[in-house]
């Protein structure tokens, strides 16, 4: 019975998890670069994701593509290579740990490294960046 309890309670764990980072609709994108490229994109934030605070991921969408900001936890190495990280710039040239939910609608520039076809990121080299354009 003990056992039986333990699996279940690892199973809603894992499910709990990955319903987390998997949250988010996927929607397909337009970008035509390679995957683990550099890319620039300029849009309005459709939606952000501050689960980084709970051990999760923090990103944010803009236009089609979700954009990893912070990792919370142990991160992965599929999802980073390095430890470095790049900058987010809030308005009037702030800079921020995170985007502030209020920040929904406004319009971004972005330089990150593409990931796959849905997601980006801002780890790899500090030059990386989302600024909010004023």
């Amino acid at each position: 019975m003990r056992f039986r309890l333990i699996i279940l309670l690892l199973i809603t764990v894992i499910g709990i998890y990955l319903y987390q980072i998997h949250k988010a609709p996927v929607h397909p994108t337009d970008i035509s670069i390679k995957d683990h490229e550099s890319f620039r994109l300029t849009g309005v934030i459709k939606d952000i994701d501050d689960s980084c605070n709970h051990d999760g991921i923090c990103r944010i969408r803009v236009e089609n593509i979700w954009i990893v900001t912070n990792l919370g936890g142990d991160p992965s190495p599929e999802m980073v290579e390095q430890r470095t990280i790049g900058k987010i710039f809030l308005v009037g040239g702030q800079e921020a740990f995170n985007i502030p939910k209020d920040y929904v609608n406004k319009k971004v520039d972005v330089y990150a490294k593409k990931i796959d076809e849905t997601t980006a990121t801002l780890y790899g080299t500090s030059e990386y960046y989302i600024k909010a354009v004023e």
